[in-house]
């Protein structure tokens, strides 16, 4: 007796499109030659690396360097208030000796 060949009808064919994907249904997808643009592993392993940012200053770290810089400001212009101060009285003293019209400061 000769063996038979396994035939699909129709309603195979569609129990096998409901629990797996047809062609159709993959057309959507991206296929290897549309993802040739983008960069591959290898191509971003010049880039900085997690280590390479570790050693870069974070949010914590900026902030911190602005209220040192802020306090560094407010130093700054104490220690100048007091000698500027003098010098402008200097200044108007000599501008009053001299009669010499004072010029107004901005």
């Amino acid at each position: 007796m000769p063996k038979l060949k396994p035939t699909l009808n129709q309603a195979d064919i569609e129990l096998l499109e409901k629990h797996f994907a047809t062609k159709s249904d993959l057309k959507p997808f991206a296929t290897k030659s549309d993802l040739k643009p983008f960069a591959t592993k290898s191509d971003l392993k010049p880039l900085a690396s997690k280590s390479d940012l570790n050693q870069l200053a974070t949010k914590k770290d900026i902030k911190l360097l602005h209220e040192r810089i802020d306090l560094l400001e407010i130093n700054i212009a104490k220690t100048i208030a007091l000698p500027l101060e003098n010098h402008q009285k200097r200044l108007t003293r000599l501008e009053n000796h001299l009669r010499l019209p004072s010029i107004p400061i901005n």
